[in-house]
């Protein structure tokens, strides 16, 4: 009896037929994704950055430092005299003049290798204020009759140019000491309402100051600091010897809360004026010339600084 003959079987040729790959077990290598992660500023140092931003750069040779102060004036004595014979009139008194006023100057400071300063400075005053005559009032030869409603005008502007040297090597402190060039532009004007009485004095002229100025800054970046111009002279004139009186000082408490800004509280005396023959007038009709004018005056204000 013959044996049945058994074939090997024949590997599947049919990509149907073939079993499905077995999973790959990830490698040591792969990872997942990573997360997106945006970075949030630091607010130490973000407000540290604004401190240390500034107008000049800090190592710089030439740098440029305006200044600007806004505030009220208010008279403490204002007397005036036209003419040898005019009345000695109180403008504070009698002329309106107790009262409160607008104030306010600029400046623009020019540093030179760090010990070098040169400011330019403009200080408006216009002090404009109404009144009745309680006695007669006799100004450059003109005679204002008591009861007569008036109208005042004092205008002192002036425009200075300084120059300071800085002995101390910090950039904070300052001691200083150097020359002032002040340029005054005065006018005075008395009239009546009506305006059929009136007489004005007008003057222009240099005025030679002596200037100190000084800050300390304490570590908590609040500071003091001081500031004087002044003068007292007496100086020729064309009917004899006059004499000349100024002087602007003031103390003041600020904070310095960035390398870019400060700011700070003012209190300034401001003060002077000149006795003497002054100019010979055109006519006898506007008095002999002669002059006594003085004013004192507190100015508190709030100072702003760029640095």
């Amino acid at each position: 009896m013959a044996m049945p003959v058994v074939e090997p079987a024949k590997e599947a040729t049919d990509p149907t037929l073939a079993p499905p790959p077995a999973p790959t077990a990830p490698t040591a290598t792969s990872s997942p994704p990573s997360p997106i992660i945006l970075a949030r500023p630091d607010p130490e140092s973000t407000v540290e950055g604004i401190r240390r931003f500034s107008f000049n750069h800090p190592d710089a040779d030439v740098r440029v430092l305006p200044v600007a102060e806004f505030g009220a004036l208010f008279i403490l004595k204002h007397r005036y005299q036209g003419g040898s014979d005019g009345t000695d009139f109180n403008l504070q008194r009698d002329g309106g003049q107790a009262s409160a006023f607008l104030s306010w100057r600029i400046s623009a400071e020019l540093e030179l290798f760090r010990h070098h300063r040169v400011v330019l400075l403009y200080q408006p005053i216009d002090l404009r204020t109404r009144a009745t005559l309680t006695d007669d009032f006799r100004a450059n030869g003109l005679t204002f009759p008591a009861g007569t409603p008036m109208q005042f005008r004092y205008g002192f502007d002036f425009y200075r140019l300084s120059y300071l040297y800085d002995f101390l090597p910090e950039a904070d402190d300052e001691l200083a000491i150097g020359l002032s060039l002040q340029l005054r532009v005065a006018n005075l004007e008395f009239s009546s309402l009506d305006g059929s009485l009136q007489r004005t004095s007008q003057n222009l002229g240099p005025v030679p100051l002596l200037k100190v100025r000084g800050r300390y800054t304490f570590d908590n970046d609040v500071f003091i600091g001081t500031e004087i111009d002044g003068i007292g002279i007496r100086f020729p004139s064309d009917q004899g010897s006059v004499l000349g009186l100024f002087f602007d000082t003031s103390i003041r408490a600020g904070y310095s809360p960035t390398n870019f800004a400060e700011a700070y509280v003012n209190l300034r005396y401001l003060g002077g004026g000149a006795r003497g023959p002054g100019s010979e007038p055109l006519s006898s009709e506007f008095g002999d010339g002669f002059n006594d004018n003085f004013i004192h005056a507190l100015n508190l204000s709030l100072g702003f600084a760029v640095k």
